[in-house]
């Protein structure tokens, strides 16, 4: 089986994947990285230029081609339980961890790094963005760890507990 991450935008699943997937001894894989690989262009262009809906098409196409593969430790992008057959999929490889973070430190975390849609210029949007997603990520999800107050390092061995306990690695 699976860990696979879900959490708003700059929640820390590409970082805390990485880091768990090496310290289980499993494979890492960010979904947005294999849009990004098939496409041959950021995630950003193709959400900008050719829609949401578009977007989370390609996005359940990559999903679906994971079916199958165990011990891996699974990065989704924020959007990705937006779609019910995506969760469906999700959840069969795996098991879903929601990083919940603060909506004021995610705000403050995207003004620094480009995401496919530019959220700096409206903290409005972000905040019903989240307002959006976050009931997603808390009814589709195994467990959820509020990283709040937490070092990266307790994220990633809770993350790690999560795989040991669930897995027995």
């Amino acid at each position: 089986m699976n860990i696979i991450l879900c959490g708003m935008p700059s929640s820390g699943k590409t970082t805390l994947g990485k880091r768990v997937a090496e310290k289980l001894g499993w494979q890492f894989i960010d979904t947005d990285h294999l849009l990004e690989a098939t496409h041959g262009r950021p995630c950003r262009e193709l959400f900008v230029e050719h829609g949401e809906e578009a977007f989370r098409t390609w996005e359940a196409e990559r999903i679906a081609l994971l079916t199958g593969i165990t011990k891996h430790v699974i990065a989704t992008g924020g959007g990705a339980l937006c779609r019910e057959g995506n969760v469906e999929l999700l959840r069969e490889l795996g098991t879903l961890v929601y990083l919940k973070t603060p909506v004021d430190v995610l705000w403050e975390r995207v003004q620094t790094v480009p995401r496919y849609v530019d959220w700096r210029r409206s903290k409005g949007a972000f905040n019903e963005l989240a307002k959006q997603r976050v009931p997603l990520y808390h009814h589709a999800t195994h467990y959820t760890i509020d990283t709040h107050n937490l070092s990266l390092e307790e994220v990633e061995a809770l993350l790690v507990a999560i795989g040991e306990r669930e897995y027995g690695e």
